[in-house]
């Protein structure tokens, strides 16, 4: 809703912020200090809310790599482009699906995502959660055949 605000027309000395979100989009790039220090919406916020509004399905999702440092995964969106890895929010994978950092590389997920979206800047994906059935072997994305 914060950032729905500072996209709208409502001034953005005039956005309430309850919740201390703001330094979390100033973090994602979602938003920034503008002129005179107002938070303001980024070009990356806009998309992202443009994403947010577009149809979303479930679609297997192959962790390919964790990296603890900069709190990323990179996965593999199989109903989107397989072979093009898509930098997701860690903290979001295990919130999602509490599996630990440690035992997500190479674990197949379904999460929502746009599949439909022009770039990997614009493919949102939401609701991780570990798969029910056994996606290496029913899709065959992503995974080496000597494994």
């Amino acid at each position: 809703m914060l950032l729905r605000s500072l996209w709208g027309d409502v001034l953005a000395e005039s956005v309430m912020d309850p919740g201390g979100l703001l330094p979390q989009l100033r973090v994602r790039g979602l938003a920034r200090a503008g002129h005179s220090r107002r938070p303001e919406i980024t070009e990356l916020g806009r998309t992202y809310l443009a994403a947010r509004d577009e149809v979303r399905a479930a679609t297997a999702v192959r962790v390919a790599c964790v990296d603890t440092s900069t709190r990323t995964v990179l996965v593999e969106v199989s109903a989107w482009r397989p072979n093009e890895p898509v930098t997701v929010l860690l903290d979001q994978v295990v919130a999602d699906t509490g599996v630990p950092a440690d035992e997500l590389t190479g674990r197949w997920l379904a999460a929502d995502a746009n599949c439909r979206a022009r770039s990997a800047d614009a493919l949102i994906l939401t609701g991780f959660r570990e798969s029910a059935l056994p996606l290496t072997e029913a899709i065959g994305v992503g995974g080496d055949e000597d494994e």
